[in-house]
């Protein structure tokens, strides 16, 4: 019964960034391979998607984190799919819903 809840949860935070996102921004960064994060004693859940490119060698994904405070940390991160190595690029603390949409956009022009 508790991982049915847990597993509720986690979907309903995702779903609710991805909500918050917006499909068009969702399909203008070409969002993909999208994964529930779990609670965690920092954040509440979280979401995280892959995007641009389909490079070989390379890929971006963002991740989002809903913190206890009720507000988004979310990082651009770089993976060198070569060595599966992963590096933050860029960090965004303290981010309101009502900035996400904006937020994914920009990280997504960062090359």
């Amino acid at each position: 019964m508790t991982t049915n809840t847990n597993n509720a949860t986690l979907t309903y935070y995702a779903n609710t960034i991805k909500e918050q996102i917006g499909a068009p921004a969702l399909f203008a960064v070409d969002a993909r391979d999208f994964e529930a994060l779990p609670e965690t004693e920092t954040q509440c859940g979280g979401l995280s998607f892959t995007i641009g490119s389909r490079s070989r060698s390379r890929s971006k994904k963002i991740v989002v984190r809903l913190t206890w405070l009720d507000v988004y940390s979310v990082e651009l991160v770089n993976i060198d799919t070569r060595t599966n190595k992963e590096s933050v690029r860029q960090l965004h603390d303290c981010v309101f819903c009502d900035a996400l949409e904006s937020l994914v956009y920009d990280l997504s022009l960062i090359g």
